[in-house]
């Protein structure tokens, strides 16, 4: 089964319940012409991954007459919107700043995304300062590294023999309930299933002593198996070690940082926000988690879908430009791009940016390019999209520069010779964090990605 099936079965069904709870929660039917859904996706997916989710919703049916009525969200945007009352309320001990500064870390079940905004005091708008970062450091590493600690204790050879299913239940229930340890607590218990008891019953493992062997680590049968706050603790810190140094290189990075929004279901245990408080208690950061952070995302990404605007510029994690020729420099140009067209000498492979990575790009500000037919009866023009991680791009040829989609155009018209010109537009304003095509539906990306307009002058 393909992962898009996998994905767009998976949106369908959560499609299928969200119409049946609004329509009995209106008490009336439910009208899809009327509704904007808004898809949310971590900040440091990229771009394919993000335009996968447009077109597995499309897929799943959640496409209506406009291509608009499906949105993108980043997770961490959406989260920042829904948090503004709480960050205004920290500005009234940080002196009423005009602007404030935050690093908002987002913790979800697989990743973490960090990311820096500006929130004006006074009109609510954000602006993204700092490319997305983060990493797989969410609640399943923590899951990860418990696993690994009872793993040790009965042996990874049995572990290994135990079907996978059994685990599983396992980790769904006993280790998510039991790794969300209060602060009062010294122990973290964690009950062991009929299935998995009875497996290494089997397998003629001794709990108690083969848990004895793991500092902190016991067993009870009434119980399960026991963590120390300790060695808890020890898991905790090894899982959020390196997002801990990435939000304490962007403090370093990023001047006047007023304070540190931790949001997310992750977020919600004591521990996490124990880690942070640890870390940051030499710096005069406030450190806030908003009440029911979990929801921090859902309420954010309605209200993004009522106002997209009031996200108001992003940083982009790569420049994104097209394929283009110039006439040929001799003290600029190198001389294995040189080419000839109708006698005259071009060079080919440039780069041409619509934006460029790392730098701060106004939301739905309009960009366009003219590009004009190198030789006077061209029928066609081809514009191809690349992308490079680098600012500075010269040739599509440089080392990262990755090509993205190929737009065929017609230019029937010869006699209007080498006057007609091509304006490519980005029509994607709408999709956060780059560009991606509009319409996805078929191999020929880049049909939707530009809105070409053949024209004389």
């Amino acid at each position: 089964m393909s992962a898009l099936t996998v994905f767009s079965r998976s949106l369908q069904y959560f499609y299928a319940k969200a119409k049946e709870e609004i329509s009995r929660f209106t008490g009336t039917p439910f009208v899809d012409k009327e509704t904007k859904w808004i898809l949310t996706v971590p900040a440091i997916w990229g771009d394919r991954a993000k335009d996968f989710m447009k077109l597995a919703s499309r897929e799943a049916g959640f496409a209506g007459e406009s291509e608009t009525d499906v949105e993108i969200a980043l997770e961490p945007e959406a989260a920042a919107l829904s948090c503004r009352i709480d960050l205004q309320s920290a500005s009234e001990f940080l002196g009423n700043p005009d602007h404030l500064r935050y690093v908002l870390v987002h913790f979800e079940g697989g990743t973490v995304d960090l990311t820096v905004g500006d929130l004006n005091m006074s009109t609510g708008s954000i602006n993204v300062l700092y490319v997305a970062s983060g990493g797989a450091s969410g609640g399943t590493e923590i899951d990860r590294l418990i696993m690994d600690k009872i793993y040790q204790a009965i042996g990874w050879d049995v572990a290994l023999k135990i079907d996978r299913t059994v685990w599983l239940e396992f980790e769904r229930h006993s280790v998510e309930v039991g790794k969300r340890i209060t602060a009062e607590q010294q122990y973290a218990s964690l009950k062991v299933p009929f299935a998995l008891g009875n497996a290494l019953f089997e397998a003629g493992v001794d709990l108690p002593t083969a848990c004895s062997k793991v500092r902190g680590l016991s067993y009870s049968s009434r119980s399960g198996f026991r963590f120390s706050r300790d060695l808890l603790e020890e898991s905790y810190k090894q899982a959020l070690d390196s997002i801990l140094e990435q939000v304490r290189e962007l403090v370093r990075k990023m001047p006047n940082i007023h304070c540190l929004l931790v949001v997310g279901g992750f977020a919600e245990f004591p521990l996490v926000i124990n880690q942070f408080e640890q870390s940051f208690s030499d710096r005069s950061i406030r450190i806030i988690r908003p009440n029911d952070s979990s929801l921090s995302v859902l309420k954010g990404a309605v209200m993004y879908g009522q106002n997209p605007n009031i996200v108001q510029s992003r940083v982009l994690r790569y420049s994104y430009g097209v394929q283009s020729t110039i006439l040929f420099d001799e003290v600029v140009h190198p001389e294995r791009l040189r080419y000839k067209a109708g006698g005259v000498d071009y060079c080919r492979n440039i780069f041409r940016p619509f934006a460029q990575a790392n730098k701060k790009m106004k939301i739905n500000n309009p960009i366009s390019k003219d590009f004009y037919p190198t030789k006077s009866d061209s029928t066609k023009m081809v514009l191809v999209l690349y992308r490079s991680p680098e600012s500075e791009v010269k040739y599509t040829s440089d080392a990262g520069c990755e090509r993205l989609y190929l737009l065929e155009l017609s230019m029937p018209r010869i006699e209007l010779g080498q006057e007609r010109v091509v304006v490519a537009r980005p029509a994607a304003a709408q999709y956060p964090g780059g560009f991606f095509p509009k319409q996805s539906a078929t191999p020929c990306f880049l049909w939707g990605f530009f809105r070409c307009l053949i024209n004389s002058k």
